[in-house]
C-alpha cells in the first residue's frame, strides 16, 4: 500500500487548521449579563407586527407612560422604551402593534 503524498498531507494539515481555526472564531458579541443569548451589533429599526426581541438589543417597560405623554395601554398591552423609540406591545407575544418616537433616549432630559 502507498502512503500518502506530501502535498496530501499538506493539504490535510491545512483544512485541519482552517477548521479549529473557524470553530475558535467568536460569531457574535455576547451580552454580559446573557452569555448564551446573540446580540445584534447594529441597531434595528421595528415595524409595527413585528415581534419584539432582545437579540436586537435591551428595552425597558415604561411604567410613568403619563408622564412621557403616552397613551394608556389597554389591557393585555405595555409600553417599552427601545433606542429613540417607544412600543405599545402586547405583553404575552411581544406584537408591536404602535411606536411612537421618544422626545429624549432615557438618561437624557
Amino acid at each position: 500500500m502507498k502512503s500518502a503524498s506530501p502535498s496530501f498531507a499538506l493539504l490535510s494539515m491545512a483544512v485541519l487548521s482552517a477548521i479549529v481555526l473557524i470553530g475558535a472564531a467568536p460569531v457574535s458579541p455576547r451580552s454580559a449579563s446573557h452569555p448564551q443569548l446573540w446580540m445584534n451589533p447594529t441597531p434595528h429599526v421595528y415595524l409595527s407586527g413585528e415581534r419584539v426581541s432582545s437579540a436586537y438589543g435591551p428595552f425597558t417597560d415604561v411604567a410613568d407612560w403619563k408622564a412621557r405623554s403616552l397613551l394608556p395601554p389597554a389591557d393585555g398591552y405595555r409600553w417599552i422604551h427601545y433606542g429613540d423609540t417607544y412600543l405599545l406591545i402586547e405583553s404575552h407575544t411581544g406584537l408591536i402593534a404602535t411606536i411612537t418616537m421618544a422626545s429624549f433616549p432615557e438618561g437624557r432630559s
